[in-house]
């Protein structure tokens, strides 16, 4: 899993490369655990379900606190169950591992339970699709065992699944509003992601912290030169350029790198 993966502005999740999606579902109740703030790390939020051959990625239609959307990959979900309660609504549970970087130890990532409840509308469309496509997500990629035991498993590689198919021969119920993606979606950018985690945007404070300085240096050169010009303090024009530049500075160069991840 991922916690608040890159969404584009109209709200869909940024994809990665050869990514295909298959389905959008609206109306949905998204419960997960042990997510990093209040609430004893439970979450739950109303919004919507993304799936792909890929992942299926929950964006919530308002923030809950730091939990904007929740990425979970199809090679990482396990123990997925469609559930039939007499009393309550349809749903489907399971559990997800956590996407680890290479450089980080398993160990400091837990392992997630989540529940999707359909409470608007029926799910005779999503659920077969779902469990369809992660049945054969695991059939091509028979080198996984198991998430739990094989957490270094590269999601991409759900990528290889073919998934055409079983989108046109998709059964559509009529009472269900889940909408399938006969074409893929026009994105507002041509952006693709190519990894979970970036070695990029990781270094991305270091990068934007560059442009600070040479940025605060040449404004604190600028300032001297009005001093000069118009015979103000000296030092209070050289602290005023370097702080309005290397603020300036700063965001720009945050901004650069984060947009150099996604490429």
């Amino acid at each position: 899993m991922a916690l608040n993966p890159q969404l584009m502005p109209n709200g869909m999740p940024v994809p990665f490369v050869n990514e295909m999606f298959v389905l959008v579902r609206d109306g949905v109740e998204f419960e997960v655990d042990k997510i990093p703030g209040g609430h004893g790390g439970h979450v739950k939020a109303k919004g919507v379900i993304y799936l792909s051959n890929i992942r299926m990625v929950f964006v919530a239609s308002k923030p809950v606190e730091n939990f904007v959307a929740f990425d979970m990959p199809m090679l990482y979900i396990h123990a997925e169950k469609f559930n039939q309660p007499i009393f309550h609504c349809n749903n489907i549970s399971g559990q997800v591992e956590p996407v680890v970087p290479e450089n980080e130890h398993r160990a400091l990532y837990s392992t997630h339970s989540f529940k999707i409840l359909f409470k608007e509308g029926g799910c005779g469309t999503f659920v077969p699709l779902f469990l369809n496509l992660i049945s054969s997500v695991r059939q091509y990629n028979r080198q996984m065992q198991q998430a739990a035991e094989a957490p270094r498993v590269d999601p991409l590689q759900a990528a290889q699944t073919p998934v055409d198919e079983m989108m046109r021969h998709a059964y559509v119920d009529p009472n269900d509003p889940t909408k399938i993606y006969l074409q893929q979606p026009s994105g507002e950018s041509q952006l693709r992601r190519r990894a979970y985690h970036s070695t990029v945007s990781m270094n991305a404070p270091r990068i934007g912290g560059s442009f600070a300085v040479f940025g605060g240096l040449f404004s604190a050169f600028d300032y001297t030169m009005v001093y000069i010009r118009k015979k103000e303090d000296p030092w209070n024009s050289i602290v005023a350029g370097a702080a309005t530049g290397g603020f300036l500075s700063m965001r720009q160069g945050l901004a650069a790198a984060s947009r150099s991840a996604l490429m």
